[in-house]
């Protein structure tokens, strides 16, 4: 018996959140993966902390950069967490975002944010590229 593994793209134009079906494909947690992703401004360490640092680093100066926090001024200011959820693809493309804080106009641009993270260097198991779920990413800010 052959059981071919299917992954669907769905994207309606450039600006629009990828959603890739994922059902019959493995989906490593971040803290599985041997290798992180990497947006290309970390040199691979011998310590898995020191990666994951980058990592982290790297998508929140991302996020700093594009996120526009004058959204929350028609909120009333103040503190807000947002947390994101989101895959990485095995060809290194930022997938299935989803964003929580309980102010659609937050979420709404937190999604378009983190969907524009041009393609990455995709996590690594036993040497070969995986899928990777990062869930619960917190991007928090005042204004």
């Amino acid at each position: 018996m052959l059981i071919i593994a299917q992954t669907m793209y769905s994207q309606t134009d450039s600006s629009e959140a990828l959603t890739v079906d994922l059902t019959d494909e493995k989906v490593y947690s971040i803290k599985e993966v041997e290798q992180y992703p990497n947006m290309g401004e970390c040199k691979l360490k011998k310590k898995k902390e020191k990666n994951a640092e980058c990592f982290s680093r790297s998508i929140g100066r991302y996020m700093s950069r594009k996120f526009n926090t004058n959204l929350a001024d028609d909120l009333g200011g103040g503190r807000f967490k947002i947390l994101i959820s989101f895959v990485i693809t095995k060809s290194g493309e930022v997938a299935n975002v989803k964003a929580v804080t309980g102010f659609k106009i937050l979420e709404d641009e937190t999604v378009k944010v983190v969907s524009s993270i041009p393609n990455m260097q995709p996590a690594y198991v036993d040497g070969e590229p995986v899928n990777v779920q990062v869930t619960d990413y917190p991007l928090i800010f005042q204004t």
